[in-house]
């Protein structure tokens, strides 16, 4: 399943995607930053938690992440905003 960046903290350290499904998956980042649009394939529809390798398809690169949660487009946009 695929999921979209739809924002990137400015620290660069979180990002939250919006899964095919409709989730808002709120994601710590270990290694490269994803840019917005970017599109991410991983298991987003099983609702996996913790440490993920997810493949980013427009940068055609691998990134480790670790999801921290499924949530609304509000709980989303605190979550970028550090809360």
């Amino acid at each position: 399943m695929e999921a979209t960046v739809v924002g990137v903290s400015l620290g660069g350290d979180r990002a939250v995607a919006l899964s095919e499904l409709g989730d808002y998956v709120l994601l710590e980042l270990f290694t490269d930053e994803p840019e917005v649009h970017d599109v991410l394939r991983g298991h987003f529809d099983e609702h996996p938690l913790g440490n993920e390798i997810i493949r980013n398809v427009t940068q055609g690169t691998t990134m480790e992440f670790y999801i921290q949660d499924y949530c609304t487009k509000a709980i989303a946009r605190r979550y970028l905003n550090g809360y």
